[in-house]
């Protein structure tokens, strides 16, 4: 064990994955489409949190704007535009990969991921970036009900680790 670790937990989006972009992209594009006017400088508070927590923020924010007031389907369409969007455009951050091939050689079966993101989202980027076999251990927005900045994806990473 180095330095007393037990096990690693990763996030996905802005760690593993430069994806931050592409879903700033899709709520951006899904908020033009509904309407919705949302001031450019607010995005940014959105990096890390669940699609129907950001949506909820610009409903709050922006009354009377916007020709829906569903948020599931807000959440929806944003989801399948990031998808569309990450088929081509998503990357890795130079690096990334290696770390978690090292990471895995030093704690096999202790590497767990805690994201915000749906399921689908993760398991488009394991897929795309051949992720799969170094993580025993994955939580995504569907598995908890409050989801970053609260703790619950992490501690139930590490519960699912056995840490």
């Amino acid at each position: 064990m180095l330095y007393g670790v037990q096990a690693v937990i990763f996030d996905l989006d802005g760690v593993l994955i430069n994806s931050e972009s592409l879903a700033q992209q899709s709520g951006i594009e899904v908020c033009r489409r509904h309407g919705f006017i949302v001031p450019p400088g607010m995005w940014p508070t959105f990096r890390g949190k669940q699609s129907v927590d950001i949506f909820r923020a610009i409903l709050a924010a922006c009354p009377g704007s916007g020709d829906t007031r569903d948020i599931d389907l807000l959440v929806a369409e944003r989801r399948q535009r990031y998808l569309e969007l990450a088929e081509v455009g998503l990357q890795m951050f130079p690096g990334a990969l290696e770390f978690v091939r090292a990471a895995a050689e030093h704690w096999p079966n202790k590497l767990g991921l805690a994201t915000s993101s749906s399921q689908q989202s993760q398991r488009q980027a394991f897929q795309k970036f051949k992720l799969a076999p170094y993580f025993s251990a994955i939580v995504t927005a569907e598995d908890v009900k409050h989801g970053k900045p609260y703790p619950d994806c992490y501690r139930l990473v590490a519960e699912r680790l056995r840490v």
